[in-house]
């Protein structure tokens, strides 16, 4: 390959991750910060785990839909455009409908974006060795937006003033990627509605453990940043806890892949469940700022290894099995901030985090049973 075909497929993965921290990053993910801002005018705790799910509703139907989609790069193009007007039209509605259409439409438009984005830049880089630290660097850009999102939202003074803000910053993020970006036309490999999957139950637990996987870590990430707001003495904003997430997003990716290279990819998932884990109940057990932003890395660390891991442990490619998979993890993301509202309102606030640490234990569970089965050899690797 030229050096300049070379640097070609360098500017489309910084341009993917910039597309990704533009849609998962900002476009799903800034609602937490701005929630607690949401909150002080007035929304209560139901309708705003409601507005979540409806989020994670649309990102799943999304996802799915992305499964027959055919990858262009114009139709991203219009999907990422589409995103940061959903979110620049926050700020002017209270209408609660309208509220819940916006989030919908905000995660339609990232489910669909998140898999094109996937599939066309990955499958430059399939071939390649190595080809999951790029998907690592790729994934990455989620981590840069919810960087963003968390060190920027303590520059306004209201929720109106943040969605508009983090309109026009998804806007230059959108250009930025544009400009960077160059399609080109990468052949097939095989068949692109063959899948290759953990057989039987293996593949079954697979995905349970998955769905598990995002009911849990969806409640940290919607509510850590409303629950701290409700700690008077919290010395420094809560949403630079959410900034440190991003922080912790951002390398974890190439970090896991590289785990994964030496240990294995189930060796790899149980790791990071168990990280995970341990973020989720820390906040529980002690609020004070050294531990508060050791939870946020440590789960920062680990929710977008886990999405990587899991796609790749298959292995699994193609856009088909990249969508039904995040459809069935945005199911769990549709169910946990229903049932987190339903417990925040009857007990304390940091409960709802003890919810999902079960949900997160269930996925170890399961990651643990897998590994058990496959060094007896049991459930072999086959292809459909």
């Amino acid at each position: 390959m030229s050096p300049q075909a070379l640097w070609q497929k360098y500017r489309s993965l910084a341009a993917g991750a910039i597309a990704l921290a533009l849609v998962m990053g900002i476009g799903r993910f800034v609602y937490t910060p701005i929630l607690p801002l949401m909150e002080v005018e007035g929304l209560s705790t139901t309708a705003g785990g409601a507005l979540a799910s409806a989020n994670y509703a649309g990102y799943m139907i999304g996802a799915l839909a992305a499964v027959r989609l055919k990858k262009s790069s114009l139709r991203l193009l219009l999907l990422l455009l589409a995103n940061v007007l959903f979110t620049w039209s926050m700020a002017y509605t209270d209408s609660l409908f309208w509220m819940h259409l916006l989030r919908f439409l905000s995660g339609l438009s990232s489910g669909l974006a998140f898999v094109l984005v996937s599939a066309l830049i990955l499958a430059a880089w399939r071939p390649r060795p190595n080809g999951m630290l790029y998907a690592g660097i790729l994934f990455g850009g989620v981590g840069a937006g919810i960087f963003l999102s968390g060190a920027l939202t303590p520059l306004f003074q209201d929720a109106d003033s943040a969605w508009v803000g983090f309109g026009i910053v998804s806007l230059l993020l959108l250009a930025v990627a544009a400009a960077a970006y160059r399609h080109e036309e990468v052949p097939e490999v095989g068949d692109p509605g063959v899948v290759l999957r953990a057989s039987g139950p293996h593949r079954k637990k697979h995905a349970a453990a998955y769905f598990f996987e995002g009911f849990g870590y969806i409640i940290f990430a919607t509510y850590i940043v409303s629950m701290l707001v409700s700690m008077d003495d919290l010395p420094i904003d809560p949403a630079y806890v959410w900034a440190a997430v991003g922080l912790g997003v951002m390398p974890s990716c190439v970090f896991w892949a590289v785990v994964a290279r030496r240990r294995g990819t189930l060796a790899a998932l149980r790791m990071a469940y168990v990280l995970q884990l341990t973020g989720m109940l820390l906040p529980v057990l002690n609020q004070s700022v050294a531990v508060l932003l050791f939870s946020a890395i440590c789960f920062g660390g680990t929710f977008m290894g886990i999405t990587m891991l899991t796609m790749t442990y298959a292995p699994i490619t193609g856009q088909r099995a990249i969508g039904v998979l995040t459809g069935g993890y945005g199911l769990g993301q549709l169910l946990g901030p229903l049932a987190a509202a339903w417990v925040i309102v009857r007990t304390e606030p940091l409960m709802a985090l003890v919810l999902g640490a079960a949900a997160l234990a269930a996925a170890l569970v399961l990651i643990q049973n897998m590994i058990r089965e496959e060094r007896r050899g049991t459930h072999a690797i086959r292809e459909y």
